[in-house]
């Protein structure tokens, strides 16, 4: 088991907030847990629902390696949460470029990493791991504007031990950050994404391409009228039907 502190919460604005608040005083990796978050959010802003019946937890990493390494730490953090899931649940989950876990054609899952710069401009000061789960599905469902697209791993709320995958996830990480386990072709073997047609936005235009390959560096290749490029960061919506 892993060997790390744990601050647990009801109720938080955003486990990434709370560990941004914390990162001064804490010079050692922690975990921050919450039962909801009031201003849970994804990538460009986005907000993330968040409420009872998730895990939502944010790692306070402190990284020695370059930033360019550093970025790699979601994707580190997608095959973790798979591998965890798939342990617990004995269920494999498949990873949307770059951040999203889904269980079939739902998503279960969010990823959002944050970093601080410190002295040396090449490295960052401290990372934020932020994760949620849905774990149990929502009495009543979740919100009409996800309804279509979010899904939880169980059906039920039921005894589950939210303890377990906590557990299960942070020893899969570890694993994988301390450098003793290979993880990229992991990645790709997992990937919704590739083979597939996609769309995703450009200098303001939505492209369509086809989603190639993935990088060593987590980059997304695609090909579209124009040629083959990468995509380093961005959102990308999968073409229903296209072909994996």
């Amino acid at each position: 088991m892993i060997n790390i502190k744990k601050y647990r919460f009801f109720e938080l604005d955003s486990t990434n907030s709370q560990a941004k608040r914390m990162a001064s005083k804490e010079k050692e990796d922690i975990l921050i847990i919450a039962e909801r978050q009031t201003a849970g959010r994804g990538r460009m802003g986005r907000s993330f629902y968040s409420d009872e019946g998730g895990i939502y937890m944010s790692l306070l990493l402190h990284p020695s390696f370059s930033c360019e390494e550093t970025n790699k730490i979601t994707v580190m953090a997608a095959v973790a949460v798979s591998r965890a899931i798939e342990k617990t649940f004995s269920v494999s989950p498949e990873i949307k470029w770059v951040n999203d876990i889904f269980i079939g054609n739902k998503k279960v899952c969010g990823i959002l990493t944050e970093g601080a710069f410190g002295k040396e401009k090449d490295k960052y000061d401290y990372a934020v791991l932020g994760i949620g789960i849905n774990l149990f599905e929502p009495k009543g469902g979740f919100p009409e504007d996800i309804k279509d697209i979010a899904g939880a791993i169980l059906k039920k709320d039921g005894n589950f031990d939210k303890e377990i995958l906590i557990d299960t996830f942070l020893e899969c990480f570890y694993d994988i950050y301390s450098g003793g386990g290979e993880y990229m072709k992991e990645y790709k073997a997992r990937s919704n994404v590739l083979g597939r047609k996609i769309e995703y936005i450009k200098n303001g235009e939505i492209k369509k391409a086809e989603a190639l390959d993935i990088t060593d560096k987590g980059l997304l290749v695609v090909k579209d009228e124009v040629g083959i490029s990468e995509l380093s960061s961005g959102e990308i919506k999968i073409i229903v039907n296209s072909l994996k």
